[in-house]
């Protein structure tokens, strides 16, 4: 019952993340909210600085709130979010204070994304230790499901005009988890270290090579960002394809990511993981350049299914094979690799937003440049998992 709980939690949430970006068209609107593109860029602000504070500061939060209230804080704030959105809906006459609605809720967004998926990876390999890989992956699978689901949702209501239906959804689904975690008593107790174990625990130095991985994080989180957040507004304003198609190339990205990711632990079992490692980047790039050139709907959907298939084993072998070579500091390492994930994922959603409101660089710019970035992060993947038994000699 505690996994199914977690489970729906990172469904709610992914579905929460994929929010924004989904109604983009919306805010974005000279018909609606009338925001520009460097204002939207903007929006994502909060929720990075939120997400990185609270994931590198997880040890504090545990010490000083507590398992119980951390979990419970993080569902909390989604739902201050999605009250902060649902707000909007009375404020499309007023630009500036959708604006600042939509800043405040992306800070709480970000920081209930921080706190309750990383409280929860805690949770699941504490229970499960045996099936740290599965229960694992399973989690993150629930998220992206979430995040596929929410254009497709965001695009069914908006079809019978009422777009904050998809706000209201979640709204239920959190309340309901949070009632029904209470009442299962879903957070599990830590186990008990004597003090004399913890004065005599030294944390080893962090060498320059493990800093390489949350490198590689960093790049991809851009590309993801651009794909993930700026696509609806690029195949509808600067290609000319429909909102439907838009919504559902979109769903197909997180899909793909979700089914991709779910697969990678029975993959690795067969294929050497650096081998799926190395091929990721060179998947996305492909069908990112396929997505730029093609101007039939199909093909572009096919393209986005490429780009989230090469998403999904990307980051979690990241984090995989960071912890393997890196053993000592595998407490450290997902938290370090999702903060340069999100540091990314924030100058990808920014920057997009500055270059095209300055008109430094158009859209389709843009998403060329997001082939390079992740072209970067292909290289830095290469070289660290290449020779993985010399890596720490080397640097």
């Amino acid at each position: 019952m505690r996994v199914f709980i977690y489970y729906l939690a990172s469904l709610a949430q992914g579905f929460c993340l994929i929010l924004l970006p989904s109604t983009s068209f919306i805010f974005t609107s000279p018909r609606y909210h009338q925001l520009s593109d460097q204002q939207y860029g903007l929006l994502f602000l909060p929720e990075i600085i939120g997400s990185i504070v609270t994931m590198l500061g997880i040890p504090w939060f545990l010490h000083r709130m507590g398992r119980t209230h951390v979990y419970y804080f993080g569902l909390g704030s989604n739902l201050i979010y999605l009250v902060l959105m649902l707000a909007t809906a009375e404020t499309y006459r007023t630009p500036e204070m959708s604006f600042w609605l939509l800043m405040t809720g992306n800070f709480f967004l970000g920081t209930g994304f921080g706190l309750l998926i990383t409280v929860m990876n805690i949770f699941v390999v504490e229970l499960f230790p045996e099936k740290r890989d599965g229960v694992t992956t399973g989690l993150h699978g629930t998220l992206g499901l979430g995040a596929a689901l929410a254009p497709v949702a965001v695009n069914f209501f908006f079809e019978r005009k009422i777009w904050t239906g998809g706000c209201a959804l979640a709204f239920a689904l959190i309340l309901v988890i949070m009632a029904v975690s209470f009442w299962q008593r879903v957070v599990p107790e830590p186990a008990l270290i004597p003090v004399e174990k913890m004065e005599e625990e030294k944390i080893p130095p962090i060498p320059f090579a493990l800093w390489l991985f949350p490198a590689a994080a960093f790049f991809y989180g851009i590309t993801e960002s651009i794909v993930g957040n700026w696509s609806t507004a690029y195949l509808n304003q600067s290609r000319a394809f429909s909102l439907e198609v838009a919504s559902y190339a979109l769903a197909l990205f997180w899909a793909l990511m979700t089914a991709g990711r779910l697969g990678a632990g029975l993959l690795t079992l067969r294929i050497d993981a650096r081998k799926l490692y190395w091929i990721s980047p060179f998947v996305m790039m492909a069908s990112l350049q396929a997505i730029l050139k093609t101007n039939n709907a199909s093909s572009l959907l096919w393209a986005y299914a490429g780009v989230g298939l090469g998403c999904s084993y990307f980051l979690p072998l990241t984090i995989s094979l960071s912890t393997q070579y890196f053993d000592e500091h595998r407490d450290l390492l997902p938290g370090l690799v999702m903060a340069g994930l999100m540091s990314g994922v924030g100058v990808g959603t920014f920057g997009t937003g500055f270059l095209s409101e300055h008109q430094v660089l158009s859209l389709e710019q843009v998403f060329l440049c997001s082939i390079l970035s992740i072209g970067i992060s292909g290289f830095i993947a290469i070289f660290m998992t290449h020779h993985p038994h010399d890596l720490k000699g080397r640097l």
